[in-house]
């Protein structure tokens, strides 16, 4: 995790000397905001661990970085001193993704979720028989069927003192994943049909 760390702190120095030169290009050039974006997007894909799409974008980002040079805005030097540490930095992390030790400390999660390991029955499976369900999910499949739909804001109230919100929440997605339930909608309107 440490070449990570190390990557995403450069790439961030270089994203923050990439707008402080293109604050001298022209106002209103394109190219001052599509170099900001992609320098954004390597320190971003840097932190996250995402180092296999950085490649191809810092070579995007060096042929953007010779078309301003080529205007002639800014003193060169400054346009070759990031195109040469950019080009460290893509050797860099091309050697890191080399290394078997490194990249499986980068594809290790940073943060394990309480979530992770699976507790009671598992999750259901397309094509599960309501017999395969907790007495939870029966209920909650019953109360949709009874009504012919069912939002969140319907089953809660009916579900106070069996289930907290995030429960239901996870039981309605296992039935939807199951193919039991169907869901239509967008956040706060989703309804959920029996199939």
């Amino acid at each position: 995790m440490e070449k990570s760390h190390e990557f995403s702190r450069r790439a961030l120095s270089l994203s923050l000397a990439i707008y402080r030169v293109t604050a001298r290009i022209p106002e209103g050039e394109v190219l001052a905001g599509q170099v900001r974006e992609l320098s954004n997007e390597i320190a971003g894909d840097l932190a996250t661990g995402e180092l296999v799409a950085v490649d191809k974008k810092i070579a995007r980002l060096q042929i953007y970085l010779k078309i301003a040079q080529a205007q002639n805005w800014v003193a060169p030097i400054n346009w070759s001193t990031l195109d040469f540490e950019y080009y460290k930095l893509k050797h860099e992390v091309s050697f890191a993704l080399s290394d078997k030790e490194v990249v499986e400390k980068l594809e290790a999660p940073d943060i394990v979720s309480h979530n992770t390991k699976r507790r009671g029955k598992p999750a259901i499976v397309h094509g599960s028989q309501p017999d395969q369900l907790s007495d939870r999910q029966k209920k909650v499949l019953q109360i949709i069927q009874d009504k012919g739909s069912a939002k969140m804001s319907d089953l809660l109230p009916l579900l106070k003192n069996v289930a907290s919100e995030r429960t239901l929440r996870n039981d309605l997605q296992n039935l939807v994943n199951g193919g039991l339930i169907k869901k239509q909608g967008f956040k706060k309107s989703v309804r959920y049909f029996r199939v």
